[in-house]
């Protein structure tokens, strides 16, 4: 089973989806009960905009290992790609208070709290992840996004963003997105998604807030397509 997913992530690195939802189930068909294969598939399932069955498959990782610190931080970032912001908040929150110490859980909480445009709490959440870079970059970023939601004023968001050591790089599309500055978001997608490691170009690239705030743009519909297409063949 566990092979079975390494191999499954492997494929889902590349973007080979059909060959990486094969592997998933087969190895939730070789052990139901193995919290870590419900885990990668609900990544899988829910990048590819399939959020009802990616949040089923988080819920199951969950049930199976209601103390996975992980696990719960997946679930978050799944609802929050579904755009069930209430829900996603919830769950972050009783992530943190299991595991109160755990740095990303606070970074997943810092921008459900940007999606939802509670900047005082986005504000307060980045510093407990304890790591000092994000929280000044952060800072900026919020800030960014404040203007541009309250006066709808552009401006530029800190290069800092697009260290991978800072943000995990589909945050930084989220940022971008968040801040209306979906051309750069866009740009970074596209860069991201002819670079090695191409999975985190899609991670959100089907979400709910993509959509809505991107739908109309054929670029941002091209690269949805590029790379959430359920046939490895095609990439």
């Amino acid at each position: 089973g566990g092979a079975t997913t390494a191999l499954a992530f492997m494929h889902q690195l590349k973007l080979e989806w059909g060959e990486a939802l094969a592997k998933h189930e087969l190895a939730i068909v070789y052990d139901p009960n193995q919290s870590t294969s419900w885990h990668w598939y609900s990544g899988g399932l829910s990048t590819l905009g399939r959020h009802d069955e990616g949040i089923a498959a988080s819920l199951k990782a969950l049930k199976l290992d209601p103390l996975s610190r992980i696990a719960g931080a997946s679930l978050a970032e799944n609802l929050l790609a579904a755009g069930q912001y209430d829900a996603a908040l919830g769950r972050i929150n009783k992530t943190i208070a299991l595991a109160p110490d755990f740095g990303f859980a606070w970074e997943v909480k810092g921008f459900i709290h940007i999606v939802r445009h509670e900047f005082d709490e986005a504000r307060a959440a980045f510093p407990k992840a304890q790591w000092d870079e994000i929280a000044a970059t952060a800072s900026e970023v919020i800030d960014r996004v404040e203007a541009f939601v309250v006066d709808n004023e552009m401006g530029e968001l800190p290069a800092a963003i697009y260290d991978s050591q800072q943000f995990d790089h589909y945050y930084t599309a989220l940022a971008l997105v968040c801040a209306g500055q979906y051309g750069l978001a866009l740009d970074f997608i596209e860069r991201r998604s002819n670079a090695d490691l191409r999975l985190p170009a899609a991670r959100f690239v089907a979400s709910s807030l993509f959509h809505e705030k991107m739908g109309d743009i054929p670029r941002y519909r091209e690269l949805v397509e590029r790379l959430t297409t359920v046939d490895g063949d095609v990439k």
